[in-house]
């Protein structure tokens, strides 16, 4: 079965973060950079295809129709 999300870290020391696109719109002719501050310093980190598998180091609450991030 083919992966659907593909999972990237920022290696800029100022940012950091992670970020979660689906496998689809990447295109990989060009080169990946960090959606928060631009940086082309990013590295994948795995691929997945269940979404939960994403998003399993916080915890997550549904506020009024809208999921926010508990932890």
């Amino acid at each position: 079965m083919e992966k659907e999300y593909l999972i990237l870290k920022c290696n800029n020391k100022k940012c950091n973060k992670t970020t979660i696109v689906l496998l689809r719109e990447v295109d990989f002719k060009g080169f990946l950079v960090c959606s928060h501050c631009s940086s082309k310093k990013v590295k994948v980190v795995g691929s997945t295809d269940d979404a939960r598998e994403c998003m399993g180091h916080a915890v997550y609450k549904r506020e009024k129709g809208a999921m926010k991030q508990i932890r």
